[in-house]
């Protein structure tokens, strides 16, 4: 297996939606003063790479930890986008490319490329938005996870989204990044938040592993 991580990492001051909290670490102890050394994280719950849970837009909805791992672990379809964007604009599903149709239960990854705009005032200013009508299509299919590389589904229309999704029972990841180097459209993800009982969201690890064999003739590793 190859193993890509597609997770941003969180360093110091890593930003997030204007107007909302960030992510600190901050030093307790030092090899200086006390031997030894360890930090305090302060981290809001839809920061960088992250998982929505209910909670988040539906009232009374259950927490981050109450996504099942089975739901969160397994085999996962990558869409890629049939053209490129200019940020902005609102994601039909004509404007990707399926490798088959949607399943119940599917882990689907919807891939723009919008993850080479962090670090600038366009990841969250002007991002693609995912259309109401796709978003429905794949409620439809009883898909169980939706994963993008984009901060949030929807610039103006978020809480439309967020309750159709999540109100469906399915798994958002938002904030992805490094599926470009993902050479297949199909493979395993291994997608987990912090153990965080009751809350909203949560920062999370997110791995995608594809298999690859040896080729007889020479030894070297192909994708199978």
């Amino acid at each position: 297996m190859q193993y890509v991580d597609l997770s941003i990492p969180i360093a110091n001051g890593i930003p997030s939606f204007p107007g909302e909290p960030g992510g600190y670490v901050m030093p307790f102890a030092s090899h200086e003063v006390q031997g030894w050394v360890s930090h305090q994280l302060l981290l809001y719950t839809h920061l960088g790479t992250h998982i929505d849970a209910p909670a988040h837009f539906v009232p009374n909805g259950k927490g981050v930890l109450d996504w099942s791992l089975e739901q969160l672990i397994g085999s996962a379809l990558i869409i890629r986008l049939r053209h490129a964007i200019n940020g902005g604009e609102e994601l039909q599903r004509k404007d990707f490319h399926w490798p088959r149709e949607p399943m119940a239960g599917d882990r689907i990854i919807l891939h723009t490329g919008w993850d080479k705009q962090w670090g600038t005032d366009r990841y969250f200013n002007k991002f693609p938005s995912l259309g109401v009508e796709l978003v429905e299509y794949l409620v439809d299919c009883r898909i169980g996870l939706l994963g993008m590389d984009t901060p949030t589904p929807h610039a103006s229309q978020a809480a439309v989204v967020h309750e159709l999704l999540l109100g469906n029972a399915i798994v958002i990841v938002e904030g992805l990044a490094n599926l470009d180097r993902i050479p297949v459209v199909e493979g395993q993800i291994i997608c987990l938040p912090l153990p965080l009982q009751g809350l909203d969201g949560s920062p999370a690890r997110v791995v995608f592993g594809y298999e690859t064999e040896l080729q007889e003739s020479n030894g070297e590793a192909v994708l199978r």
